[in-house]
């Protein structure tokens, strides 16, 4: 008969493994609990507050088909967020015990590692973004003023020598065009 010891920090480290895996457990069967409330929360909406989506008397979706759509994402939902939380307790879990500790590391780094090239990414492009809102709101400004001279000129309160009040709707057609272009 051969008899294993265990010291007490191996013991330590098995009791800290199942205080995690029972929290995961418990975690998946509350977000499954809530889940199921707000799968029952929506279909009991179906046809008071939730619509189907219909156009003039032409019915495309049905409100029933509608809320199971909604419940659909909602279940999309869920199933990200328990695979979202198993991927990070999975580091914790490999960290309990020395010997897999790398392991824990490799995990993380695989996560951080590209959330810190995404955020360099982001602070990289805020000048172009920043640019781009400027041009934005600059064509949205010359639009508006396109119409507006365009509407003058159409209800002939301006009037410009060899401009007819026919030619202001095609010419700013023209020119909305030159300003996207």
């Amino acid at each position: 008969m051969m008899v294993f010891k265990i010291d007490n920090e191996t013991l330590r480290s098995i009791g800290l493994a199942i205080a995690a895996i029972a929290l995961l457990l418990l975690f998946i069967y509350v977000i499954n609990r809530f889940f199921k409330l707000i799968y029952k929360k929506i279909d009991s909406l179906a046809g008071d507050k939730i619509n189907g989506l219909s156009l003039k008397s032409y019915q495309f979706l049905s409100p029933k088909y509608t809320a199971s759509l909604i419940i659909g994402g909602f279940k999309v939902l869920r199933l990200i967020i328990i695979v979202v939380a198993f991927y990070f307790w999975l580091p914790l879990l490999f960290s309990i015990f020395h010997w897999t500790k790398d392991i824990s590391n490799t995990l993380i780094g695989y996560t951080i590692g590209p959330l810190k090239s995404l955020w360099a990414s982001f602070v990289d492009y805020l000048p172009s973004l920043f640019f781009i809102g400027i041009v934005f709101f600059i064509v949205r400004f010359i639009n508006k003023l396109v119409n507006f001279f365009t509407k003058e000129i159409t209800n002939e309160r301006l009037k410009l020598d060899g401009f007819y009040k026919e030619w202001a709707k095609p010419t700013s057609v023209i020119v909305k065009l030159i300003i996207y272009v």
